[in-house]
C-alpha cells in the first residue's frame, strides 16, 4: 500500500466512454481503466461509476483514497471551472449547471479541479506528448466538433470566463457561410469537423458529381470519413479534393491562432487526424501559403501523442499549478 498524498487521479469524461488514470507524483502512469459512459442514465449514475472507477484504479496502483493527493476532471462544457459546475453539454442531456466537482470532493476529500477537455488535452501533450520542450502550445482538437487550447509554461489560458480558445469557431467564410451547430456562420467548425467534411462530399454527389465514394460504404451505413479517407487513398477525385478542401480551411485557422498566439508547436488531435497525410499535408501547404514571412520557420505542426490518454494525462497535469505534479515541460 503506498503512502498517503502520493497518487493522482486523472478523470475523463465523454459523451460515449469513461476513462481514469492513477499516476505517480511524476506523471507516470500506475494503473488507468476505460468503460462506456452511457450518459443517458443521467448524471448521478455517470458519476457514481466515476467513484468506482477511480478507487478500484487506486487500488490497482495499490493505493486507497487516502493516497489521493490530486483528482483532475476532464468534461465537455461548457463549464465553469472556478465553481466546478458543468453548465450544459450537448452531447450529456440532464447535466445542466450539475455540481461534478463538489460531489467528488465530498468522495474523495482532495483538491478537485474540472477543466474544459480540449484545454485539458492540451495540457497533456504540453507536459506529456508532442508538445513537450515547448513553452508555448497550440492544440487543435478535431472530431465530432473542433476545439482547441493554448498552454504556456504549463498554464492553460483560460480568459476572462473560461472561454479562450474556441478555436473551432472562428470565422474563416465571413460572406454566405456555412451553418455552423453553434447557430453562426462560416466557422471553421461549419467546414472541417467529420459531420461537415462528410456534408460537403454529399452535396457534391447530390449536385451530379460522380464518384467511387459510395461503394466504400457498407450496406444500409451512412457515409463516414473513414470511407471519404479510403475512396481518396484510392485515388477517387472527389475524396480527395474534399480532403484538401479540409486542409485549406484547417490552414486558415491555424494562420490566424500562430499570427494570434506565436506558439512554438501547434499539435493536431481527434479523430479525424487519424486519416494522416490526407489532412496533414494540404494542411501544411494551406499554411505555407497564406503565413506572414515573420512567422515562418517558428513554429511546427505536429500529430498528437497521447491517442486515447491525452484526457486522462491533461487531467492529471491540472495537478502542476497546484505544486502537487513533479513533472513539468
Amino acid at each position: 500500500m503506498t503512502d498517503s498524498n502520493t497518487l493522482i487521479a486523472g478523470v475523463d469524461i465523454g459523451g460515449t466512454k469513461l476513462a481514469v488514470g492513477v499516476t505517480d507524483l511524476d506523471g507516470n502512469i500506475l494503473a488507468e481503466r476505460r468503460q462506456p459512459s452511457d450518459v443517458k442514465r443521467g448524471p448521478n449514475a455517470v458519476v457514481a461509476d466515476i467513484i468506482a472507477m477511480v478507487k478500484a484504479t487506486l487500488a490497482e496502483a495499490g493505493g486507497g483514497p487516502d493516497s489521493l493527493a490530486f483528482l483532475g476532471v476532464a468534461s465537455p462544457g461548457p463549464l465553469s471551472q472556478s465553481r466546478g459546475v458543468i453548465l450544459s453539454t450537448p452531447n450529456m442531456p440532464g447535466w445542466e449547471n450539475y455540481p461534478l466537482i463538489a460531489q467528488l470532493h465530498d468522495e474523495f476529500g482532495c483538491q478537485t479541479v474540472l477543466e474544459n477537455d480540449a484545454n485539458a488535452a492540451c495540457l497533456g501533450e504540453a507536459l506529456f506528448g508532442a508538445g513537450v520542450g515547448h513553452r508555448f502550445v497550440v492544440y487543435f482538437t478535431i472530431s465530432t466538433g473542433i476545439g482547441g487550447g493554448f498552454v504556456q509554461d504549463g498554464r492553460i489560458l483560460h480568459g476572462k470566463d473560461g472561454n479562450a480558445a474556441e478555436f473551432g469557431h472562428q470565422i474563416i467564410v465571413p460572406f454566405n457561410g456555412a451553418l455552423c451547430g453553434c447557430g453562426c456562420y462560416g466557422h471553421l467548425e461549419a467546414y472541417a469537423n467529420g459531420k461537415n467534411i462528410v456534408r460537403r462530399a454529399v452535396e457534391c454527389m447530390e449536385a451530379g458529381e460522380k464518384s467511387s465514394i459510395m461503394t466504400y460504404v457498407p450496406e444500409g451505413s451512412p457515409l463516414t470519413t473513414r470511407e471519404l479517407a479510403a475512396a481518396a487513398n484510392a485515388g477517387d477525385p472527389l475524396a480527395k479534393r474534399i480532403w484538401n478542401e479540409t486542409g485549406d480551411y484547417l490552414g486558415i485557422g491555424i494562420v490566424n491562432v500562430v499570427q494570434s498566439f506565436n506558439p512554438g508547436v501547434v499539435v493536431l488531435g481527434g479523430g479525424i487526424t487519424k486519416v494522416g497525410h490526407l489532412l496533414f499535408e494540404p494542411t501544411q501547404c494551406s499554411v505555407d501559403a497564406r503565413l506572414m514571412p515573420d512567422y515562418k520557420g517558428t513554429f511546427t505542426i505536429e500529430p498528437a501523442k497521447l491517442g486515447d490518454r491525452v484526457g486522462v494525462m491533461g487531467a492529471v497535469g491540472l495537478a502542476l499549478r497546484h505544486g502537487i505534479l513533479r513533472k513539468a515541460s
